[in-house]
């Protein structure tokens, strides 16, 4: 009897060390198979930087940002606003949530593996390093500068090709430019490129081949020409270490009393009100430059102040007499004048919010803001010779609003 029971249980025991076998052997069949695919799927990999540490993989959405293109008005963000106890330098923020964006960014594109199909990105496919250089002939003041700049590392981008610049070009002494020197490299450029216009974008630039070492000529005004690889770039324009300190430190005493003064977040919006030249050169004048007068001015701030609590707004100008006595409100702290343009341009930088009136250097100062934007219609001149030179398409950015 006790054997037959013995016998019972040891036939029952192989029968369950066998049922555990099978299904043991099929969990390490489906991770076999499962880890196959992913290796399939890596084989598929997404080039992200290439060697003079362009992002040639997962390239940041046009213009970064809860923005909503193309429409008219805003949502108030409380997080744009902040209190400045002891004046925390915004731009510092705003760079790590950049950079903190474009990780987000590429580590939603490997999860999708879907490259044919990702909206909102280019990507580049496993394209072979660079082997050839881009140059460009800059000239101009500093916004005109930066434009240049930002063109050729986009066009450069686009041809995959290595740009490079001259080791004593003002924009190194201001950011923190990674580019090649054309002294470290001196080469024979065998194909040149001038644009047509001032201010447009022309798609030719961004076909040039990779084959050629290419020289620009031009301003290459367009915001086009660099939208596909904005994270990357705003890398390039951080504020070197003693301009952003100085900057931080000019800002903080500057908004200082007015921050103090106030219950609840405060919003700063930088204004650049641009007339002498353009106003009292006759030249210019006809040419098709304006200046907006201080009803513009006044509908902008207005505008702001109606969706924000608590404005502070910072104007800087090459008259500020003019803008204390046209520019009406207990809530403007002005720019003192005397210091270096890339001093004014990095303390504008620490606003929130732009209302700029004309010239590459407000155009520049809303980019680097990356807040709210407030342009004047009125320019250029409608009929103007400079008005032939402008695509306004191509020129300002969908979602920046425009006032008459």
């Amino acid at each position: 009897m006790c054997s037959k029971a013995f016998k019972g249980l040891l036939t029952s025991t192989k029968c369950l060390l066998l049922g555990l076998l099978v299904v043991v052997t099929i969990i390490i069949f489906h991770l076999t198979k499962l880890n196959s695919e992913t290796d399939r799927g890596d084989s598929n990999g997404i080039s992200v930087i290439d060697a003079y540490g362009s992002t040639h993989g997962i390239m940041s959405k046009f213009f970064s940002g809860n923005h909503k293109y193309g429409k008219v008005g805003f949502v108030h963000d409380e997080k744009s606003s902040h209190r400045m106890n002891g004046i925390v330098s915004k731009l510092t923020r705003n760079q790590q949530e950049n950079l903190d964006k474009t990780k987000e960014e590429q580590s939603s594109a490997l999860v999708s593996r879907n490259t044919s199909k990702k909206i909102g990105f280019n990507v580049a496919i496993n394209r072979a390093p660079p082997t050839h250089y881009i140059t460009i002939d800059f000239k101009g003041r500093l916004g005109n500068l930066l434009f240049q700049y930002a063109s050729l590392f986009g066009i450069a981008d686009k041809n995959n090709l290595i740009p490079v610049i001259s080791g004593n070009n003002e924009l190194r002494r201001i950011f923190k430019i990674t580019a090649q020197s054309t002294e470290r490299n001196p080469v024979h450029y065998g194909k040149k490129f001038g644009e047509k216009l001032g201010c447009a974008f022309e798609p030719t630039a961004m076909k040039l081949g990779s084959k050629t070492n290419t020289k620009l000529d031009g301003y290459f005004q367009s915001f086009k020409y660099f939208q596909d690889c904005e994270a990357s770039l705003r890398n390039e324009f951080k504020f070197k270490d003693d301009v952003q300190k100085k900057a931080a430190s000019v800002f903080s005493d500057l908004v200082a009393e007015k921050t103090n003064n106030r219950n609840g977040p405060v919003t700063y919006i930088a204004v650049h009100v641009r007339r002498g030249d353009l106003i009292h050169n006759k030249h210019i004048s006809n040419y098709g430059y304006v200046s907006p007068g201080a009803d513009y001015l006044q509908k902008g701030m207005s505008m702001f102040r109606a969706n924000h609590t608590n404005c502070v707004f910072v104007v800087a100008s090459d008259d500020l007499s003019w803008c204390k006595e046209n520019m009406k409100g207990n809530d403007l702290v002005f720019v003192a004048p005397g210091n270096s343009r890339e001093l004014d341009f990095a303390v504008m930088s620490q606003c929130n919010h732009m209302l700029m009136t004309v010239g590459s250097f407000g155009w520049w100062t809303a980019w680097m803001i990356n807040g709210k934007t407030i342009y004047y219609t009125g320019y250029p001149r409608p009929g103007s010779e400079l008005a032939k030179q402008i695509v306004l398409e191509d020129y300002r950015p969908p979602h920046w609003i425009g006032l008459p």
